[in-house]
């Protein structure tokens, strides 16, 4: 066997594994299913998304503070996709006229992380897009959810860990954790109401890496995921009162 013809049957080898722990371990979206999703990237890189979000109303998108705080000051650089499950054909896009962060959160940091953005022009409604609920009360100990985003897909191998990137749409279905769980996992510093964790499981499950993807419940947002921490979500109860606020 030539040295080109080794390697190609190693990416295909390579390939077929990562695609087999994928279907195990995450689903991939069927088209419509989660219509207030939406991710974020720099303008004119709709390929590469920055982070996740999900669609409020006609004109906002809640994500986390971490995605889009170097924006602030520019968010014409940002642009929002909605209505698909690729990354490479949104069904619509939208620039940004302004983001807003809210007060208490500090750089890099987990607590108040959540960022309202606000569109240019209007999002149409479809059977693809739709917006999201928010949550009625607090109890979401043992709740049934689902964790979907685009993002990396985390996949265990012998040489070292591997984060791959299929540019689709994936979740996963889990649960939630009681309040005293998730003060084992956070740190000890925190308030954990302000956090919802999830079930522990294989970190081979993890759909998404990325920040500001939801955390859901019969179309309706418990939490928002932060970075590196992908069993611990942004409380959105917690911050309701201010995303109504600034519904404006």
């Amino acid at each position: 066997m030539s040295t080109l013809s080794l390697v190609l049957f190693v990416v295909a080898c390579l390939c077929v594994t990562q695609g087999a722990l994928i279907t195990r371990h995450g689903k991939e979206a069927e088209k419509g299913q989660f219509k207030y999703q939406a991710y974020i990237s720099q303008l004119g890189n709709e390929g590469f998304p920055l982070c996740g979000g999900v669609i409020l109303d006609e004109y906002h998108i809640l994500t986390s503070a971490n995605c889009v705080q170097d924006y602030i000051s520019k968010p014409q650089k940002i642009q929002v996709h909605f209505g698909t499950t690729y990354v490479y054909s949104p069904k619509q896009n939208r620039n940004v006229a302004e983001i807003k962060i809210k007060d208490g959160y500090t750089k890099d940091g987990d607590q108040h992380n959540i960022a309202l953005i606000k569109t240019t022009e209007k999002i149409i409604m479809s059977n693809l897009v739709q917006p999201v609920k928010l949550p009625e009360n607090d109890q979401t100990e043992g709740k049934s959810v689902v964790f979907c985003g685009f993002g990396n897909i985390f996949v265990p191998d012998n040489m070292g860990d591997i984060y791959y990137t299929p540019f689709k749409l994936y979740f996963y279905e889990t649960s939630t954790l009681s309040k005293s769980e998730c003060a084992n996992i956070i740190a000890k510093t925190k308030n954990v109401n302000d956090f919802i964790c999830a079930k522990h499981v294989e970190r081979y499950h993890y759909v998404t890496t990325y920040l500001g993807n939801p955390l859901v419940a019969d179309n309706t947002l418990y939490g928002l995921s932060l970075r590196n921490q992908p069993n611990v979500f942004t409380n959105i109860f917690v911050h309701k009162q201010w995303i109504q606020d600034n519904l404006q």
